[in-house]
């Protein structure tokens, strides 16, 4: 051991907490104290909002600090009593109001802005640490979560030193480092604000604990912002501040307690920041939360220590029990018995073992089960999203109480993928817990006897094989559209195939079942053209159902609008109880036949789900989401959960082909059956067939890749540019640029390039609607759900006036390449105009549009917008032909200068 040091047995607990569940939460919390008083720790640390759960929302308005005060003094006295040295820390809530106190002030409007006024009256958002039965310090969040999913300042108050400052001022308490004594329900005084405490034996060992809250770290650091570095982060970072503070990091302990929402390799932000953070203290050491405390998100439930700039411990992610603890050994060194004086209360203790060697480990070198967490796996971004997708569906059925899953399997990549995955929860879950550990978590569902009496014959696998004999129901609800490639795929992942060779592979298991909603298309036709079909005689209704049968499925490959129109006509005339008609093969009416198809699909699956009592699930994906391609009534509402709904369709789609080339790490070999829907080219299938093939494809719908969609996404929403007045996100003239470098576009010219821009800004607009009205789903950073990610208005200008914009440069380049004297003065008048002539704007809407979309001899015939079209009529027309001139009112109203800029 290092002269001088102290070694600190620590454990830590990441707790799987469900909002404002305080049986659950409080056994959670009690049985980790059991935990580390078991491994004999010095002390127990525990993720911010523990006691309450993260993902409270609004409902934290209903917490109040007499309710969490006794919680907090039961934990203590329990923590006491298994062992009184052990030291616990919990996040939660806590209220801190002084109104009165400064009501008497001297008057000035901000006053209310003070925190300690608590204008909205609002909690904290607080950590305190435990020991002995006692409350020794509570520590305030200074930085609140608030930009993408976060939404901490709507809950939360936000302390300051300044604020904490002036409130001890007013109330006639001493003020230190920002913090300063509140008192308590019981009467008593506790440190509270950022209270740092000077822990010792009577050996001359001592160490002083400080306590961080997530958000906190991040601030002035390299992911907060331009300049995406750390040079701001000793000036502006509460840690390096506490060092200062003290004037030493020698024997400071940095307890930093998370609730960190999961995106795409975060683990690797976290590991960065907290090397980072101990450059500034002799430890510190990170516990996050796990999993879904609020149906929102699922918590990777990461637990790192972190010692002179380098990550030594780090226990396993998204275990699936209701606690995960890590317990190491670190040393420290001894703190300076002079620093007492600066900090806020003193505890004397007795050290478990202060001479120990450490003991620390890394998860993918320790644990075979978490080999896959090795920072060196090139495919562990795929194995996390996996694993955090499973934890959320088997969070959600064991707090929901849900019996059961019903899909429906299109044979198309979205449900397919859904599906599987519930094989993958249901793997992931046994492997972790045990079958009997499984069970006791999933104690409601009805089937339990079974998958014992399966383990007990067969062990594990035949256990997860009886699950799902159960626990899925898969519906394949084709009509005469439909491809017999859907079909195999949907059904061989759940009954198995075989390869080209002959070979058998098995499915992923569960029920399967086929339904063809051809006849009930027709049905809703007949009903939607007849006023009340129950009068009409049953031979007379079987006779005109006849005839629908034919006319609704016409192909308008075979038939032209105006035989279609004949054909109308004469319906009505030999069945004058018909008065409105609907077909594939009329001109207009595409949309209508094919959403018929999904609305009963969604009828039919809820049905089935009502029957079994279980949960229907919905598979829109993400890039559906940003482009309004789901159905209102239909796929987007064929179930009451979307797993998929946060899964960009490129990512899925490599994820998927993961899954059946490897499997899941360690878990389970290649979900080979995922081969069909995989090969399958994404099609929704609600258009009849052209000479007996499939014509419509999601791709060509859409107007642009997969990968393209993702990226406009990136672009649109989540990129910044740094402008000298803060950072923003992109306009369209710098997607449009972005997109060009981007590899996904490679090969698109500009008019090409220049239509997936607008198309993908004029689908985000009319998507909102629909995005305000879709399922739960799991987030991961790039949602876009109206709960917890990005919100956005309903209703907007939908940057119409940079999209005119980006046209008119394009436009005016694409004439200076051909050498065109077109006059720079135009071009800004046409620039101001674009974004104060709503006239000129709807007019050069109307006219990009592609009036030949649909045809097949056109060469943007998938294009919804043609600017070249419109540059050609420019060239021979002129500007002031295409486009109405500037009035002389417009003129007055709109000033431009007339100067080249």
């Amino acid at each position: 051991m290092d002269a001088g040091a102290l070694s600190l047995k620590i454990t830590q607990a990441s707790l799987n907490q469900t909002a404002l569940d305080w049986p659950q939460n409080m056994a959670n919390i009690y049985a980790a104290i059991e935990d580390a008083a078991a491994q004999d720790s010095d002390m127990l640390l525990l993720p911010e909002l523990a006691l309450t759960g993260y993902e409270v929302n609004d409902d934290f308005r209903r917490t109040d600090n007499d309710r969490i005060y006794q919680a907090l003094t039961d934990i203590a006295k329990y923590a006491s009593a298994k062992d009184p040295n052990l030291m616990v820390s919990v996040g939660h809530p806590w209220r801190v109001q002084f109104r009165e106190a400064f009501d008497k002030a001297a008057a000035h409007p901000d006053i209310i802005k003070n925190s300690f006024y608590d204008r909205l009256s609002k909690p904290f958002n607080v950590q305190t640490l435990i020991s002995g039965g006692e409350l020794l310090g509570m520590t305030a969040k200074a930085n609140l979560f608030a930009d993408e999913r976060g939404y901490e300042s709507r809950y939360f108050n936000e302390w300051s030193f300044r604020d904490a400052e002036e409130a001890a001022k007013l109330i006639g308490e001493q003020s230190k480092y920002g913090t300063f004594p509140i008192k308590l329900p019981d009467g008593k005084s506790v440190p509270f604000g950022r209270p740092l405490i000077y822990v010792s034996d009577d050996k001359g060992n001592a160490y002083i604990h400080a306590m961080v809250i997530c958000e906190e770290k991040w601030v002035g650091s390299k992911f907060d912002g331009h300049p995406y570095n750390d040079s701001r982060y000793e000036k502006l970072n509460i840690i390096p501040s506490i060092a200062r503070y003290l004037g030493t990091k020698t024997g400071l302990f940095i307890e930093m307690s998370d609730a960190s929402p999961p995106s795409k390799l975060k683990q690797d932000k976290h590991f960065h920041l907290n090397n980072l953070a101990s450059n500034h203290a002799d430890a510190v050491v990170d516990t996050d939360g796990l999993g879904t405390s609020g149906a929102t998100f699922a918590q990777f439930g990461h637990r790192l220590i972190s010692q002179k700039g380098k990550t030594i411990a780090a226990g396993p992610r998204m275990k699936f029990g209701q606690v995960a603890t890590t317990t190491s050994v670190i040393q420290v060194m001894n703190a300076d018995p002079a620093l007492a004086a600066k900090t806020h209360a003193t505890l004397e203790r007795s050290f478990k073992d202060p001479s120990a060697k450490g003991s620390v480990s890394l998860a993918w070198k320790a644990d075979k089960s978490a080999a896959w967490d090795d920072p060196a796996n090139e495919n562990r971004w795929i194995e996390e999203r996996i694993r955090n997708q499973a934890l959320w569906m088997f969070d959600y059925m064991r707090k929901s109480g849900s019996k059961g899953i019903v899909q429906a399997l299109s044979g198309g990549k979205d449900s397919a993928y859904n599906t599987a995955m519930v094989r993958v929860m249901v793997e992931l879950a046994m492997a972790d817990l045990g079958v009997e550990g499984f069970c006791q978590q999933m104690a409601h569902l009805p089937y339990l006897d079974k998958i014992r009496t399966a383990d007990k014959k067969g062990g594990r696998e035949a256990a997860v094989e009886a699950c799902m004999a159960e626990m899925l129901t898969a519906v394949y609800m084709g009509t005469n559209n439909s491809s017999f490639e859907t079909y195999d795929a949907a059904e061989s992942l759940i009954n198995g195939g075989t390869y080209d060779d002959g070979s058998p592979y098995k499915g992923i298991g569960g029920k399967f079942k086929s339904r063809n909603i051809q006849d009930l298309v027709t049905s809703c036709a007949f009903i939607f053209g007849t006023e009340n079909s129950t009068k009409i005689p049953f031979a007379r209704k079987a006779e005109i159902i006849a005839e629908l049968e034919k006319f609704v499925h016409a192909s308008p490959y075979e038939h032209s609008p105006e035989d279609m129109q004949i054909w109308a006509d004469t319906i009505r005339k030999d069945y004058p109880e018909i008065s409105d008609l609907t077909s594939a093969a009329l001109p207009g009416q595409g949309i209508a036949y094919e959403n018929f198809q999904a609305r009963i699909r969604e009828v039919l699956i809820m049905a089935v789900a009502n029957v079994e009592a279980k949960m229907a699930v919905a598979n829109p994906n993400l890039d559906e989401a940003y482009g309004a391609y789901a159905t209102f009534g239909g796929d987007l509402h064929s179930g009451t959960v979307n797993w998929n709904a946060g899964l960009h369709k490129a990512d899925q789609e490599a994820i998927m082909e993961y899954m059946e080339r490897e499997g899941v790490q360690g878990v389970m070999g290649r979900i080979s059956a995922l081969a069909k829907a995989n090969n399958n080219r994404p099609t929704a299938e609600l258009q009849p067939k052209k000479s007996g093939q499939v014509t419509q494809f999601d791709d060509e719908a859409m107007e642009g890749t997969f990968p393209q969609k993702k990226a406009l996404a990136d672009f649109m929403h989540h990129t910044r540019v740094h402008s000298k007045d803060g950072e923003r996100l992109m306009n369209a003239s710098e997607v449009f640029e972005a997109a060009k470098a981007h590899e996904a576009f490679y090969g698109l010219d500009e008019a090409e390039l220049f239509n997936r821009v607008v198309v993908f800004y004029h689908r985000w607009q009319i998507a909102q609607h629909k995005i305000h009205a879709t399922p739960i789903a799991p987030t991961f950073g790039e949602n876009v759900d109206k709960q917890t990610s990005l919100r956005t208005p309903n209703l907007s200008g939908a940057s119409k006036d940079e999209i005119t914009a980006l046209g008119i440069e394009l436009l005016f380049d694409w004439a200076s390449n051909d050498g065109l004297k077109w006059s720079e003065a135009k071009k800004q008048e046409l620039l101001k105009r674009a974004w104060q002539d709503k006239d000129f704007v709807a007019a050069f809407r109307s006219e990009i549009w592609n009036k030949h979309k649909g045809e097949d001899a056109h060469a943007l015939k998938f294009s919804s917008f043609d600017l070249r079209g419109t540059y050609e009529r420019l060239k021979s027309k002129g500007w002031d032909q295409v486009f109405k001139p500037l009035d002389a009112d417009h003129a007055v109203r709109i000033i431009i200068d007339q100067q080249p800029s």
